[in-house]
């Protein structure tokens, strides 16, 4: 995929393949996705996703066309993106809610950027209005990065989280994709 949405910044991973994931990619996603359960603020899951529950968010996004691409170096897949559903309710069908995960000894090199980039062009190809971010406070390094593609600050919620034993702040950020 090409990056023809994405700010200047860091080039290092430009040689990688970016593409919609499959069935063979959800261990790879998984293992990713549990790593930052364990680790991180990024989540507020407090449990790690089985294979099982991930094949069944699989199917869900496929069932109702929402992209998850993955970022892979040969067969190993260094981080993926999806786009969600924001809501259950009909009236949000065009609004989706982002995730982007990398492997740790990946991030600060641009593949954030590029993986940000190709889920903004399949969400527009897709026919989305609008794409959330629902991002931990002190998470600068993400709210950041969304900032260089335009999202903006929508609002902050106070302590809507609890992880590692503290509350947590969210802010949301938002993209009109479709005027």
């Amino acid at each position: 995929m090409t990056n023809t949405d994405s700010p200047a910044g860091n080039k290092a991973c430009e040689t990688l393949n970016l593409r919609p994931a499959t069935e063979s990619d959800l261990a790879g996603i998984n293992e990713i996705y549990n790593f930052y359960v364990d680790n991180s603020l990024a989540i507020f899951d407090w449990e790690k996703h089985s294979i099982e529950k991930r094949t069944q968010w699989f199917k869900e996004h496929q069932e109702n066309n929402l992209p998850v691409l993955v970022a892979t170096d040969g067969e190993q897949i260094l981080g993926w993106a999806s786009a969600s559903k924001y809501s259950q309710r009909c009236g949000y069908y065009k609004t989706v809610e982002l995730s982007i995960y990398i492997l740790s000894e990946y991030k600060r090199k641009g593949l954030g950027r590029q993986l940000l980039s190709a889920l903004i062009s399949a969400c527009k190809t897709d026919e989305y209005h609008a794409m959330l971010a629902i991002v931990a406070s002190d998470n600068e390094g993400s709210i950041k990065l969304l900032k260089e593609f335009d999202f903006a600050v929508a609002g902050a919620l106070k302590e809507v989280g609890y992880k590692f034993d503290r509350w947590l702040d969210v802010v949301i950020m938002q993209r009109i994709i479709k005027p």
